[in-house]
């Protein structure tokens, strides 16, 4: 299988966070992979070490950016209840009043 296919990419990634709910990485590596659409075509290797060197600027993210990256962190939020880190994470880059992450 290769990982360049994002929608593989995005559930490999979930399936760790949910292995280990405090792993940064794994929430960076699963960002990447939701951000960045255009990485379909790498293989397994390059998008892996893609992910790993790229990393998201709250700055540069669309609102359409943030509207991904908040309905994932909510999806997780529900997964791992008491986890931390999926709760933490959304602070970089949410802006304002959200009351769905409360």
């Amino acid at each position: 299988m290769k990982l360049g296919k994002r929608e593989a990419a995005i559930a490999e990634y979930k399936a760790l966070v949910q292995i280990n709910p405090e792993n940064y990485k794994y929430f960076t590596a699963l960002q990447q992979a939701v951000l960045h659409p255009n990485a379909s075509g790498m293989n397994r290797i390059v998008f892996f070490l893609y992910v790993l060197t790229t990393t998201a600027n709250a700055d540069q993210l669309s609102s359409e950016d943030r509207e991904r990256l908040s309905a994932t962190y909510l999806e997780l939020q529900k997964d791992s209840p008491k986890a931390t880190a999926p709760v933490r994470i959304p602070l970089d880059f949410l802006e304002g009043f959200h009351p769905d992450m409360s």
